[in-house]
């Protein structure tokens, strides 16, 4: 699957979009993988993707349990804690400032090319 999306874009992205779907639900991280490439067509590796939940597990914003099956390996299932909910928050509520910004400058643009 072809990315879409700048490194750029994808580095601004991807920290919140993480964040919104851990709150959704706790996953382990080839099952967050899977979401994140279902929300946002953008293909995200493991690479990717642990180095910012240690990022994140660092900063307190999630955590982890081992999940244990029966057969095979046992697996890390991460969930948003507190902190991290409320760096979310703070994220969205950049997020719509930065839309409202670019949404003006792109009428501009509009209207001056009309």
């Amino acid at each position: 699957m072809h990315n879409p999306w700048s490194s750029d874009w994808t580095r601004v992205v991807l920290p919140l979009t993480v964040l919104v779907l851990l709150e959704e639900k706790p996953a382990h991280g080839y099952l967050l993988l899977e979401r994140l490439t279902e929300a946002t067509g953008v293909p995200v590796t493991g690479g990717t993707l642990y180095p910012l939940l240690a990022r994140f597990g660092d900063r307190g914003w999630v955590e982890f349990e081992w999940e244990h099956e029966v057969t095979g390996p046992g697996r890390k299932v991460f969930r948003v804690t507190g902190a991290g909910r409320e760096h979310a928050d703070a994220l969205l509520h950049e997020w719509q400032l930065v839309k409202k910004t670019l949404d003006a400058v792109a009428s501009r643009r509009r209207r001056g090319n009309s």
